[in-house]
């Protein structure tokens, strides 16, 4: 009788724990999901040269989103930049070598796991932006 006794007793111990567990993780998986997603900008420099130029974003009633300067040596990148909010409409670049570049922001169908995000290339034929569905949040 005793064995029984004690075999519940483990049942009722790890059930205890198993929903304790399950409980927090409900917990976290509530912090993750409140994470917002944001739209960010990452930048390559294919050219051999060293160069500086600056990356602003705005949306359709022209109002800044984003804007960064860049200095990227010769064949390097910078990804994982500071994501941003708002509904993105325009990228420009600007910088000695091509002077102002505008273009639209790229159009993106991310689903739900990326809010888009726009990589642009720096190359020795000018700037090129393409899409990317990356996943970045919000700080």
């Amino acid at each position: 009788m005793s064995s029984i006794y004690s075999r519940r007793n483990v049942l009722r111990v790890c059930g205890a724990g198993l929903c304790l567990g399950i409980t927090g993780l409900g917990g976290c998986s509530e912090v993750l999901s409140s994470r917002e997603l944001g739209h960010f900008v990452e930048v390559f420099n294919l050219m051999k040269s060293t160069e500086t130029f600056v990356v602003e974003v705005t949306n359709r009633d022209g109002e800044r989103l984003y804007r960064r300067e860049f200095r990227l040596s010769g064949d390097k990148g910078e990804e994982g930049t500071e994501a941003f909010s708002g509904v993105p409409a325009r990228i420009t670049v600007t910088s000695d070598r091509y002077g102002t570049i505008r273009r639209k922001w790229p159009e993106t169908d991310c689903g739900s796991n990326s809010a888009g995000g726009a990589d642009l290339y720096l190359t020795a034929k000018g700037v090129q932006v393409q899409p990317d569905c990356s996943t970045q949040y919000l700080e």
